[in-house]
């Protein structure tokens, strides 16, 4: 049966595991800090990202009413105004 030899296998997988960890339990812990530390930063700066970028400001009641200002490249340099309006995929 192909169900049973696929047991068999990961349960010599998981042992062969379990032994390579308890010889170097240092080692093991120092790859799962690690792992962990990456994956709360990138966690953390895709939060910070989509925070600033994809979403309305926190606090702003009517964000229509935003504009943002910058120079335009024209021959009269009149100031430019933009409307706010936050990334929409859908």
């Amino acid at each position: 049966m192909i169900g049973r030899s696929l047991i068999d296998t990961l349960r010599v997988d998981v042992r062969h595991a379990v032994r390579r960890i308890a010889r170097a339990p240092g080692v093991s812990l120092a790859v799962v800090l690690s792992l962990a530390v990456g994956m709360g930063s990138v966690v953390t700066l895709l939060g910070v990202v989509d925070s600033l970028f994809f979403r309305t400001p926190a606090g702003l009641r009517e964000p229509t009413r935003v504009v943002g200002v910058g120079s335009c490249r024209s021959r009269s340099r009149v100031t430019c105004m933009r409307p706010y309006r936050p990334v929409s995929w859908w």
